[in-house]
């Protein structure tokens, strides 16, 4: 939810012609952009509906893919997002991320 928020708020910033990457600091070669983030809202929106299915089916049949406890789906989901979070260089717009790991660097130094 929140990036599709934020694919929203990019929008209606554009729209207005506010300089939000000025103002939030942000490198503007390695700004995603509308369709960039509406993009990887949408793909972790499927992940979350999949998962969502599937502990729904598992729940209301009773039967178990693989015969795997109820749990696993969330956690599939958990695992899934955290590492989309953390991928390597080459995925999920890692340029575009590197403003969320300069943080955490110095959080947890």
């Amino acid at each position: 939810l929140f990036i599709w928020g934020w694919s929203v708020l990019v929008y209606l910033w554009r729209s207005y012609g506010i300089n939000y990457l000025w103002i939030l600091d942000m490198d503007p070669k390695h700004e995603l952009g509308i369709h960039g983030s509406a993009s990887l809202a949408a793909t972790m929106t499927s992940f979350w509906l999949i998962s969502l299915l599937l502990y729904t089916a598992t729940v209301k049949t009773g039967y178990s893919l693989l015969d795997l406890p109820l749990y696993v789906w969330p956690l599939t989901l958990f695992l899934v997002m955290f590492l989309a979070c953390i991928a390597p260089s080459g995925a999920f717009y890692f340029k575009s991320r590197k403003w969320f790991f300069q943080p955490l660097t110095i959080i947890f130094q």
